[in-house]
């Protein structure tokens, strides 16, 4: 067995799809609204003003939707355990490794998570659930790596190779209280 760990994320299959399925029915109530608004004229706003209004909030809508499946097809989420501790990114948002110290561990565990939760969604902060004191950083594992740290705060990590990465931390904290 190695002292290193590493593993790459992504968004599952399923997400990609609901996402894309769901900007595409908003995309095409935005355009139906663009051929049924004018048949009903229930605007009392001049012509003009209602069509630059109806194009202003396609446009919008389209670009958050462009951006929303970009970054659902591009989210990385990068994590590796060596001697110095668990390092993670999140591309293309966390570019540098925040690393969690060995020393700053005061107790780990693997949990399952069992229910949907919005914040499992990549780097959303869970603060204010948790008073501010945890963060999740996950793209749609089955499995959290929770760590206790020694300020209070609590950090999961997702993983989808639970069995691997316990190993490693077991390791990782065996060795530190033998240093």
């Amino acid at each position: 067995m190695s002292d290193s760990f590493k593993e790459t994320q992504h968004y599952p299959a399923v997400t990609k799809w609901v996402l894309i399925l769901s900007t595409t029915c908003i995309m095409i109530g935005m355009v139906m609204s663009l051929i049924i608004v004018p048949v009903t004229e229930t605007f009392t706003l001049d012509t003009d003003m209602k069509w630059a209004l109806l194009f202003a909030c396609l446009t919008l809508v389209m670009i958050v939707s462009v951006v929303c499946v970009w970054y659902a097809y591009t989210a990385t989420l990068e994590t590796r355990v060596d001697r110095l501790g668990i390092s993670y990114r999140l591309l293309p948002i966390l570019t540098d490794w925040n690393t969690i110290f060995k020393e700053d561990i005061q107790e780990w565990k693997m949990v399952e998570k069992l229910q949907f939760q919005f914040s499992h969604f990549a780097g959303l902060p869970n603060g204010i659930m948790h008073g501010l004191m945890s963060k999740k950083i996950s793209l749609g594992s089955r499995y959290q790596l929770m760590l206790h740290l020694q300020n209070g705060k609590k950090i999961y990590i997702g993983t989808n190779m639970p069995e691997e990465l316990g190993d490693i931390i077991k390791k990782l904290t065996n060795r530190q209280t033998e240093d």
